[in-house]
Order: structure tokens, then sequence, then C-alpha cells
């Protein structure tokens, strides 16, 4: 079996968990944080979502499923690219953990990747996650 990484980092929004569970959920602003991708879904768990978007000019739909979530508490979901040289397994996806928490008048908010199976795709990343988090907290600062 192979070794398996997980990412974990936060940032403290000057917002209330109410807004920044807003930007999470809202269609308009999640295209804004997460890399220009549109997410269908209806925020329920054991739903499907379809992650959608353009990229370099080619369209292109991923997957993955609300795997748990408690409305301003957190959302669990998994994530799939089709053109990832691996089966369309469970074991394969990608999981991510997006939680929100009251800290005296501010909201922290926690993003967590797991199941990195190289050290490079692990690497890679904290830069991807620095961006969410920066314009999370900026989309919620400003509402």
């Amino acid at each position: 079996m192979s070794k398996r990484f997980t990412y974990t980092k936060s940032t403290f929004v000057n917002a209330p968990v109410a807004r920044v569970w807003a930007v999470l959920t809202d269609p308009i602003c999640i295209p804004k944080f997460y890399f220009g991708m549109d997410w269908k879904t209806d925020w329920q768990k054991g739903s499907s979502i379809v992650f959608s978007g353009d990229h370099d000019h080619q369209y292109f739909e991923d997957k993955g499923n609300i795997l748990d979530i408690e409305k301003e508490k957190f959302i669990l979901f998994n994530y799939f690219n089709p053109e990832w040289e691996e089966e369309d397994l469970p074991e394969n996806y990608k999981v991510f953990r997006f939680e929100v928490e009251a800290k005296n008048n501010e909201t922290i908010f926690t993003v967590f990747e797991y199941n990195f199976i190289n050290e490079e795709a692990f690497a890679s990343i904290k830069v991807k996650w620095d961006s969410v988090l920066y314009t999370v907290k900026q989309e919620a600062e400003k509402k």
C-alpha cells in the first residue's frame, strides 16, 4: 500500500460563520475561489457534485459526492477527474473538507485535502489552497 498524505491550512476571517458559509455554498462565489469551476449540487449528504468549467478553452466535467455536511459547520466531499491516470474507484478520489468555526468575533476557515499518493502532488497544492483561503476571506469580509 502506498503512503498517503494530508494537507491542512486555516485562516481567520473577520466575518460571522454564516457569511463564510454563504460564500462557500453560493454558486456565484464558488468559481471565484475554486479555480473557476462551477459546482452543481443540492448540498445534501449523499448527493452528487458536478464540477465544470473551461481549462485552456476546453470544457470539462469532473465529479464527486457530498460525503457529509452540517450547515455552518463543515462540508466533506470527494472529487475525481476522469483524465487522471487512475481507475474511477472510491480509493482514487481526492477527499476535501471545508470547516468553519466561530472564534470570538471571527471565523476560522480550514481546508483539508486527503489522499495524496505522491509527494509531488502534495507539494504543488500549497499555493492552490493559499489562494482558496485568501479568496474566501476576501469575499466573506466584503459582503
